[in-house]
């Protein structure tokens, strides 16, 4: 009988020779020698443990230091850290999952030239650091905290994982907050992993062979001058979920060429494109409200580009010297435009201002040396100071209703032939159109209460020019340098006249009364200075017609002084002028008004002085200045009257006041029509009627 252990040899022994058999017949598996060294080559090189005697480290074949172990891992020096002997050998370090924080004493990666480091998110600070490391490749999370001396050298490739904000500054030596030393300079690449939740201030800031960026979906914020100076940087990829770029985000990115912002974006930051020199296009979210200032200026390559209407400010010198913009189109609800919006637009030619557009800031304009032709809205209530000042093309222009022209506004457009101004009390700032020397014309009965220095100074080719009839001054040199053979009329409400104010070969018609501080408004003025009160011109025979001898008389001779009747009259029926020769304030004895008194009227009151009418629909209300107490002894009331005509050949309207009133109302009269009123004191007595001389304005009904 067969025992169990001798069937269990048989048994044995017959399957070893099938196998063997099946082997014989099959054929027998080639071993790869290359696949066998291979798989032998990524093997344990050394090993051994840190000097805090709980955490491993084990080198592998291929060059990786592996640390393990639990909590802290400290190290001493690198004199005394036994891997500190296998330098030269390693290539990659990384350390394990059980590790929480690291205490690098003595720097023992000193003098350590590495392929790759990985910081993973369980490390949540480093202490001391890595000076004197060079390393090509680090992954770290942004949750750790790292030291002030960081890596020496590199990286040229960063990796940021974890939940916080990635920062370069987490990874090499900077100098105080927000400042990189030079050693970013070798960043090519960095990956923003999913999880990370915005960049940090100046985080890739002066990162200048740094190319490409994408940002993910969980990061909601980009810090100011975050990527500022990064001179390479072509591509920019931005997440949809960003809320949130700061200032000079991307300022200087030379090699920027397209950028499409995130769609939850309502703000463009101050600076954030500015000085990108290479930007071709930007794409804007509709939800765009804001672009603060200088957002793009500098953009030297940006030709065109569309504000959507989401967008209701812009700050100043958002576009300024965007030197290859020509296409704008703005929002439609725009109210202002700010200082120096497109100044330096040397290319800009054409542009159409929203309608609701209020206000045109300073230099808004300035230096658009291509700009032929600009739609100014309804709107408009101020052009500031060098608005369009050396807009070289610009050949007419259209201000309906502006009240304020600002200083230089259009200073130096020497292709601009007219200006149709329209508008109630206009004021035309200093240098307004000086240099304009094509400009022809400016029309459209705008009512100038002032026309600043030098206003329109070397306006060579200005034949026509509406003042208005409510200019109260003329400021210094504000004709200068205008052809001789043009004419301007000053209406009665002018006050004051800057000295120099006409060009020496101008012609000056002055309406009475005479503005008070003229003393040297003509004294370099060689052409003919015309003073009338309600008189008939002859330009060509420059002479004034004298309705009371029914004659022309020639006007100022050179030899002494001399007035042209009528003039201003005071109490006493003394009449004051201006020297037409030397512009000098004479007196003359004359007669009263332009007329023979009545003969039951003594002109002994003292004069009453008008003020400017204020008009309104079919009606106006006639002013005057109140009467001192020392003279209101010698009245009895205020006498007023209306007429259609400056001779008062047929009075529309009569009135009287008491001596104390200031003003009266006239109603009941035509819209839109020009009447003339008068006002003089009166009291009456036994020996007849006492008056004063009547004093004239004119005004205009609405």
């Amino acid at each position: 009988m067969i025992d169990k252990k001798t069937i269990n040899n048989i048994f044995i022994k017959t399957f070893a020779v099938v196998f063997l058999m099946s082997l014989i017949l099959v054929g027998l598996p080639e071993i790869s020698f290359a696949e066998s060294a291979e798989y032998n080559a990524v093997s344990v090189v050394a090993s051994g443990k840190c000097s805090d005697n709980k955490t491993n480290w084990t080198l592998d074949s291929e060059g990786r230091l592996q640390f393990d172990g639990i909590g802290t891992m400290t190290t001493s020096s690198f004199q005394t850290e036994s891997f500190v002997a296998y330098k030269d050998q390693t290539k990659e370090v990384d350390f394990g999952s059980g590790i929480t924080s690291v205490s690098l004493g003595g720097s023992p990666f000193l003098g350590y030239t590495l392929d790759k480091m990985i910081i993973p998110d369980n490390i949540e600070s480093i202490s001391v650091g890595f000076m004197g490391t060079s390393v090509d490749e680090l992954t770290i999370s942004t949750n750790t905290e790292m030291p002030f001396d960081k890596f020496s050298n590199g990286p040229r490739k960063v990796t940021f994982t974890g939940t916080g904000f990635a920062d370069m500054h987490q990874v090499t030596s900077s100098l105080g907050d927000g400042y990189n030393l030079v050693t970013n300079t070798v960043l090519e690449e960095a990956i923003i992993e999913e999880g990370v939740v915005g960049i940090k201030k100046r985080g890739f800031a002066t990162c200048k062979k740094l190319t490409t960026i994408s940002v993910p979906s969980s990061c909601k914020s980009i810090g100011e001058e975050a990527f500022s100076e990064c001179s390479l940087l072509n591509t920019v990829n931005l997440s949809d979920e960003i809320e949130e770029i700061g200032y000079a985000a991307f300022k200087d990115c030379i090699g920027l060429n397209y950028v499409k912002m995130p769609a939850n974006t309502t703000v463009i930051s101050t600076s954030l494109f500015s000085g990108c020199d290479n930007l071709l296009d930007v794409d804007l979210s509709n939800k765009t409200e804001e672009i603060y200032g200088s957002a793009f200026s500098s953009c030297d390559s940006l030709s065109s580009i569309t504000i959507p209407d989401s967008v209701t400010t812009i700050g100043p010198y958002a576009f300024s010297f965007c030197k290859e913009l020509t296409d704008i189109s703005l929002s439609k609800n725009l109210s202002n435009l700010p200082d120096s919006i497109f100044s330096g637009c040397t290319k800009l030619d054409d542009v159409v201002i929203p309608a609701n557009v209020r206000n045109i800031g300073k230099n808004a304009f300035q230096k658009c040396y291509k700009l032929s032709n600009i739609t100014l809205p309804d709107a408009i209530a101020s052009i500031g100071d060098s608005a369009f000042s050396e807009c070289n093309r610009l050949r007419s222009i259209d201000i309906k209703s502006a009240t304020e022209i600002g200083n230089s506004a259009f200073y130096s457009c020497k292709s601009l032939q007219t200006v149709n101004m329209k508008g109630d009390e206009v004021a035309v700032g200093g240098c307004a159109f000086l240099g304009c020397s094509q400009l022809e014309s400016v029309t459209g009965n705008a009512e100038i209460v002032s026309l600043g220095d030098y206003a329109f100074e070397y306006c060579s080719s200005l034949q026509a020019l509406d003042l208005g009839n409510s200019l109260k001054e003329i400021g210094e040199e504000a004709f200068v340098g205008c052809k001789k053979d043009f004419s301007v009329e000053i209406p009665e409400t002018v006050e004051a006249i800057g000295k120099k104010a006409f060009s020496d070969k101008m012609n000056i018609y002055i309406k009475c009364p005479p503005p008070a501080k003229v003393t040297t408004a003509f004294s370099t003025v060689t052409g003919k200075i015309y003073y009338y009160c309600d008189s008939e011109w002859d330009d060509t025979e420059r002479q004034l017609w004298n309705r009371n001898s029914a004659v022309w008389e020639p006007m100022h001779k050179n030899t002494t002084h001399r007035v042209a009747p009528p003039g201003q009259f005071d109490q006493n029926g003394w009449e004051y002028d201006i020297c037409d020769y030397c512009g000098t304030l004479i007196n003359i004895r004359t007669i009263y008004q332009n007329q023979e008194p009545e003969s039951n009227e003594i002109v002994d009151l003292p004069a009453v002085k008008i003020s400017k009418p204020k008009a309104s629909k079919g009606k106006f209300t006639a002013k005057w200045k109140k009467v001192s107490k020392k003279n209101l002894k010698k009245i009895q009331g205020i006498e007023i009257q209306v007429a259609a005509d400056p001779n008062f050949t047929s009075v529309v309207k009569s009135a009287t006041a008491g001596k104390k009133k200031t003003s009266k109302k006239v109603s009941g009269l035509q819209k839109k029509t020009k009447y003339w009123v008068r006002v003089r004191a009166y009291r009456n007595g036994p020996d007849g009627k006492h008056v004063s001389a009547w004093k004239t304005k004119s005004v205009k009904t609405k």
